[in-house]
């Protein structure tokens, strides 16, 4: 096992660079700063602004969820899309096609993504700029811009326009609390959906192990208690941040509305109790794709197969908060 002595040493010293002072921090009583990891090119503290008012505190922080989000797929040969409001993923997509991609991702919540940020992991084309139109966002990411895409974005009076380079993994996530700080490897651990234990009657097809596969990344996005709902690799509902995982079903659900038939469902961890399988087949979930690790398993499982469910155990918890 990797020595946890030299991980994380006795003492961890700082030397951040300030690059921006916004208007405001995270509120408008609260004064805040932005600052860049020395030696670092990539990331969002780095982009490039290409157009567009100055950033705002929260601009960085939902910035970062969504370019965070759009390469967290390993997809470069397909192009990832994600519209992000309060740092959690509102929609989210791959297709082919980037702007096909937009587009479901749009659609995931077409309400939630007026004022949001909304991300793409490869270079935009004049095509989606162009079916961009009409939705106001605070923030475009991307790695880069066609000439013409960023000709009509520029259109665009108080839309930040940013050019983002990828950064390094950080070796450590730190977070500060009173008294200190919690320091943490980064979730990013590599997984493989054919290793997935199916542990119902049924088993999934190979069109729902690739959604399940894409639900399961896209769960890791969302704050916890997080449920994601989706289907042909495009999110179609989530319930993020609440502490009863049953009402993260119930939220998911509602907001896939009649796009919930049919759809897989992931879960950052596992159902204590079958209430949250009984609460997804409701909602019109055919698969499940969860951790697994509860005394009640058995329940849970037992449940799935009296719904007609498909389920999955990956072995391994993403709690985000």
């Amino acid at each position: 096992s990797e020595d946890k002595t030299a991980l994380f040493p006795e003492e961890i010293t700082f030397g951040w660079r300030r690059v921006a002072v916004p208007r405001y921090g995270e509120n408008p009583h609260q004064a805040g700063g932005i600052y860049a990891t020395p030696g670092e090119t990539g990331g969002i503290v780095n982009a490039r602004q290409l157009h567009g008012i100055d950033m705002s505190y929260l601009n960085y922080f939902d910035a970062d969820a969504a370019w965070v989000a759009v390469n967290s797929f390993g997809v470069a040969d397909k192009h990832c899309v994600a519209v992000v409001k309060h740092a959690n993923p509102c929609g989210l997509a791959i297709d082919t096609d980037q702007a096909e991609a937009y587009r479901k991702a749009y659609a995931g919540d077409t309400m939630s993504a007026f004022g949001g940020i909304v991300g793409f992991n490869n270079i935009v084309t004049a095509e989606t700029a162009i079916v961009m139109k009409g939705v106001l966002y605070d923030v475009i990411v991307a790695p880069g811009y066609e000439p013409e895409a960023l000709e009509i974005l520029q259109k665009r009076r108080r839309t930040r326009v940013l050019e983002v380079a990828l950064s390094d993994t950080p070796l450590l996530n730190v977070r500060n609390v009173t008294g200190g700080a919690l320091v943490q490897q980064p979730d990013d651990i590599a997984e493989v959906a054919a290793d997935w234990k199916v542990v119902t009657k049924k088993s999934p097809t190979e069109h729902q192990l690739a959604d399940m596969a894409f639900a399961w990344k896209a769960c890791q996005l969302v704050h916890s208690n997080a449920i994601v709902f989706a289907k042909d690799s495009m999110l179609k509902g989530m319930g993020a941040g609440q502490p009863n995982r049953a009402i993260s079903v119930y939220l998911a659900g509602r907001a896939a509305g009649d796009d919930a038939s049919g759809c897989v469902m992931a879960s950052d961890a596992y159902f204590p109790f079958p209430d949250g399988i009984e609460n997804a087949a409701k909602a019109g979930a055919v698969a499940v794709v969860q951790p697994g690790g509860s005394v009640k398993d058995g329940e849970v499982i037992e449940a799935a197969d009296r719904l007609g469910l498909v389920m999955l155990f990956t072995g391994t918890r993403h709690f985000f908060h």
